[in-house]
């Protein structure tokens, strides 16, 4: 019998992660095998990632912003704007001093 998968998030900090670069592929309108192939990852890596299961590199993080065409530095503003529990990534996460 195969062992069960991981079905939660690793950390809060990875769901919101995920839930940044969701909101991006939203946006742009790609899939998640569309930004696997610009991105030069297997399919079941970015799905991982989004999922909030996966804890990617540095480099992974920077594979993934250029598939997408947004700088790091904006997703991880998105994540922070998660992670304090804004709605959505508005810029009043940056307002409070970010």
């Amino acid at each position: 019998m195969a062992p069960e998968r991981r079905r939660k998030p690793r950390s809060p900090a990875q769901a919101a992660l995920g839930q940044a670069v969701e909101q991006v592929l939203a946006e742009r309108r790609v899939s998640q095998s569309a930004l696997a192939r610009r991105a030069g990852l297997d399919v079941r890596q970015v799905n991982a990632l989004v999922r909030g299961q996966a804890n990617p590199t540095y480099d992974t993080l920077r594979l993934v912003c250029g598939a997408l065409a947004i700088p790091p530095s904006e997703l991880m503003r998105r994540v922070e704007a998660l992670s304090a529990g804004a709605p959505g990534a508005g810029g009043d996460a940056m307002a409070r001093g970010g």
